[in-house]
């Protein structure tokens, strides 16, 4: 597995637990759409 898959499969999951943590009612909607900005932003590099 390449760096570039680690660091795109790494993302996926972190955005997929946001995603699940804001369902679910543990973070804001704010809190979501930050994180969810910030793991793109560095996955772009």
């Amino acid at each position: 597995m390449t760096v570039q898959t680690q660091g795109s499969l790494k993302s996926e999951i972190m955005l997929q637990v946001n995603e699940r943590l804001y369902i679910r009612g543990l973070i804001s909607r704010e809190a979501y759409e930050q994180a969810k900005i910030k793991i793109v932003k560095n996955e772009r590099g």
